[in-house]
């Protein structure tokens, strides 16, 4: 679940003045030895086609300062064109995009508790935890608590007295 990354090492610089500020810790791709090791390490960059990669969730702040946007909308764009080139590769290459704040600093309580959820939902989700062992174990006894939809909202399935726990939509 890479959040708020730069993804694209060689261009990180071309966002905004701030990025351009990090080229003491990561260097710049304008000059010859530090475009080699700004390449081999870029996430974007080592991308390669028709690959299966695990099941990824980038998440990104629209509002962002300090870590444009387009650095995760890029790479996610990207993953998911070489995982379609992956013969019988079914693992989701998804964004999550916040639009109400920042770079995390200051979001308020709801916010970073609706992130963390859809974190671990994914997680939960794509390792087959919440679905697979516990549900189907009958660790939660008979009944589903939660359900995943196209809706934006979960909704439960069954009432019951137990603690309040939600999955967002993936």
């Amino acid at each position: 679940v890479p959040a708020v990354g730069v993804m694209d090492m060689l261009r990180y610089q071309t966002a905004s003045l701030n990025a351009r500020k990090w080229s003491s810790d990561y260097g710049l791709s304008e000059n010859p030895d530090e475009f080699a090791a700004l390449r081999a390490y870029s996430p974007y960059h080592n991308l390669r086609s028709g690959v299966c990669y695990p099941p990824v969730l980038v998440q990104a702040d629209a509002n962002d300062d300090r870590v444009s946007a387009w650095h995760s909308y890029k790479y996610a764009a990207a993953l998911q064109a070489a995982q379609q080139a992956a013969p019988d590769c079914g693992h989701p290459a998804l964004i999550r995009v916040e639009t109400r704040s920042g770079h995390g600093a200051g979001a308020s309580l709801s916010k970073t508790v609706n992130e963390y959820a859809d974190q671990w939902a994914f997680v939960a989700a794509a390792t087959g935890l919440l679905f697979g062992r516990f549900l189907k174990s009958g660790f939660f006894g008979n009944r589903s608590f939660f359900s995943i939809s196209s809706q934006s909202r979960p909704r439960p399935l069954a009432s019951t007295r137990v603690p309040r726990c939600t999955a967002r939509t993936l």
